[in-house]
This record gives C-alpha cells, sequence and structure tokens, in this order.
C-alpha cells in the first residue's frame, strides 16, 4: 500500500480520516485518565497516522519515547478534539477503552475547588467499601491518574491506606495500575507496611473487576 498515494485522499475526506484515528485508538492507541496518544514502533506508520490527525486538527507535535526500552513513535491527541473526536467514533467498541475516554469528558466544576481533604476523605469511603484499583478510584471520585496516584501515596505514607494484592483481570499486568488499594483498619495498622504502593503484601490475594 502506497500511504503517501492514500494519505492525500484522507486529507480530503474526513469522515475517513476520523475513522483510520478511531481505527489507530483501537489498536495501539492509549486512552488514559489524563491524556489521548497514539505510538507505534515502526515511525513510517506512526508518521502516516500523525499525518491523518494533524490534518484533523486533532495533534500535538509528532514524537518519540522509550517504552519497556523499546522507541515508540507517535502523538497526543490535544484536549480540545477529544469532544470532537468522540462525537465521530464513539462510542468504542472496547468498552474499556470507551468507559476511560467518557471519563475524560465528564464536566468538570465551575464553582470553588473542593476544600483541602475532601478528596482523600472520598477515596477512604470508597475503599472502606472494598478493595479498589487507581483506575476505579480515578472514575469514583473523578480525579485523573496522577492526582489519584499522589493521594494514594501520602495516604499510604500516613498508614491510611494499603496495597493488598493486584487485579489478575488487569492489562496492566505488572503495572502498578493493576494495584489494589485497601483502606487500612485500626486493628490492621500496626502491620501495615507504609510502602504498600510499591510492595504489596502477599497472602491476600487478587479479584478480577
Amino acid at each position: 500500500m502506497n500511504l503517501l498515494g492514500l494519505l492525500s485522499q484522507v486529507r480530503s475526506n474526513e469522515t475517513l480520516a476520523f475513522a483510520i484515528i478511531g481505527q489507530a485508538l483501537l489498536d495501539e492507541g492509549s486512552i488514559l485518565t489524563n491524556k489521548i496518544e497514539v505510538f507505534y514502533n515502526d515511525k513510517r506508520t506512526a508518521m502516516y497516522l500523525f499525518e491523518v490527525a494533524n490534518s484533523l486538527g486533532l495533534t500535538h507535535a509528532f514524537r518519540t519515547k522509550l517504552a519497556l526500552k523499546q522507541r515508540k513513535y507517535g502523538f497526543t491527541i490535544k484536549y480540545a478534539g477529544w469532544a470532537r473526536l468522540y462525537k465521530v467514533v464513539g462510542p468504542l467498541p472496547d468498552a474499556r477503552k470507551d468507559l476511560t475516554f467518557r471519563f475524560l469528558l465528564r464536566a468538570h466544576p465551575s464553582g470553588p475547588m473542593r476544600v483541602v481533604g475532601e478528596s482523600k476523605k472520598r477515596i477512604l469511603e470508597f475503599l472502606n467499601e472494598k478493595p479498589r484499583t487507581l483506575r476505579e478510584l480515578c472514575y469514583a471520585v473523578g480525579l485523573s491518574g496522577a492526582t489519584m496516584s499522589r493521594h494514594l501515596n501520602e495516604l499510604a505514607q500516613e498508614g491510611k491506606v494499603q496495597v493488598v494484592g493486584r487485579n489478575i483481570g488487569s492489562r496492566s499486568g505488572k503495572n502498578k495500575a493493576a494495584f489494589l488499594w485497601s483502606q487500612v483498619h485500626p486493628s490492621e495498622a500496626s502491620s501495615t507496611h507504609k510502602c504498600g504502593a510499591s510492595h504489596p503484601r502477599a497472602g491476600r490475594g487478587s479479584r478480577v473487576v
């Protein structure tokens, strides 16, 4: 297939261009709790997809990154283009990616920011019900992954939460995003390892969510 020859046709057909980017999201796209990116091992393919997305005004600059000791090529989708992209290609057939995409498009309150400690209080309330992954907590509380990770690490240092296992059904595998977090109850406080964010306790098992 002549990608350069096809590119000229794609640029003149917006519907086709969106379809190609939508498929790229399903194939090699990462829809996280704070960004959307598309990276490939093959630079030529990545550059072609970048040109398609850029023709729609959806992308930041083309770049490279190292992931699992491999060089990857690609781009991130601009925040301003998220809603437009989802309107055309959504809902995604991959339920997990669709859920995260819709989370990114959630309404953000325009009023005063949450009072100090309110987010951590809600995190503890949800963890008191049952163990949850970082992603589940993001959805429940309405925070990005980076902010949620910071709150969990601070709560862990305070001895209020701990990692009790992994979600064995998670696509994140050994990544920290697969950790299951739980609230530390008073009876457990004396035995809690405050570095649980990096060292899950053994013997508590895992669950599938």
